[in-house]
């Protein structure tokens, strides 16, 4: 007998797009709409960014997924609007590694 193994394919979707709801509603959203999301840490204190990116560099953050970099959004709708975006990048987005 002759198995045959597929692939499957997976996707982890990380946004919706023209939603009024910020980003963390935007997740649990996906997820209960059966999508995988990614493994998210949030904060409210600009110290705490340098201590995910430590643990990330030192592999103790964000494991399931092979990754180049982060992405620090920032969660609030408003301060997203008010920050503003162009057709090359989100000013309330910053990929850093």
């Amino acid at each position: 007998k002759a198995s045959i193994q597929r692939n499957r394919i997976k996707y982890c979707a990380f946004q919706l797009f023209n939603c009024k709801i910020n980003q963390f509603n935007a997740l649990q959203e996906l997820k209960t709409l059966g999508f995988e999301i990614p493994e998210t840490e949030f904060t409210n204190f600009v110290s705490d960014i340098e201590i995910y990116r430590r643990c990330w560099k030192e592999g103790r953050l964000f494991q399931r997924y092979p990754t180049s970099g982060i992405v620090l959004k920032i969660n609030s709708r408003k301060l997203q609007k008010h920050l503003g975006e162009n057709n090359l990048s989100r000013h309330w987005a910053y990929a850093i590694n």
